[in-house]
């Protein structure tokens, strides 16, 4: 209950100082537009997990590409995604999906022991392409137009 008095004494200070207000309604007059780029950067992730759990789900576990971060099902294929488009070792997450040494070729190969793909660095370096284009739309190249901002909001010429 307390927390929610403390979030209340924040709104009461946004509505004093005006300089703050205007940033705040800049935000929420902003939010739509997030909101579209965001769903677009999750299509964007969600149709790249589904194509790597089939592209890399069975590949045999590297230094990077491990129990924790792999490609087997959907969730940890959004995890691994959700850590590449931040830049955070994707390029080692891509080496190790195209281990050649010490797996199984064939086709029908156990999951875990599967040698990795020659077209990996195609789907992780688009995918950080677009993720990367996706999450600078998102941060600083939001279009504003005039006529999205209230009066007050717009600066004085």
């Amino acid at each position: 209950m307390l927390r929610v008095l403390r979030l209340a004494r924040v709104f009461r200070l946004v509505r004093k100082l005006k300089g703050l207000l205007m940033l705040f309604n800049t935000l929420i007059v902003s939010l739509p537009g997030l909101i579209n780029i965001g769903a677009l950067l999750f299509l964007l992730c969600f149709v790249y997990a589904i194509l790597g759990m089939n592209l890399f789900g069975k590949i045999k576990f590297g230094d990077d590409l491990n129990q924790d971060a792999n490609f087997t099902n959907f969730g940890n294929s959004l995890l691994v995604l959700l850590r590449m488009v931040t830049g955070e070792a994707w390029n080692v997450i891509m080496y190790d999906c195209m281990v050649t040494e010490d797996c199984d070729a064939s086709p029908d190969c156990v999951r875990g022991t599967c040698c990795g793909s020659a077209g990996a660095p195609l789907y992780f370096v688009t995918f950080v392409i677009f993720g990367r284009y996706g999450t600078f739309q998102i941060t600083a190249r939001r279009r504003t137009d005039r006529r999205d901002y209230p009066p007050d909001c717009l600066p004085r010429p």
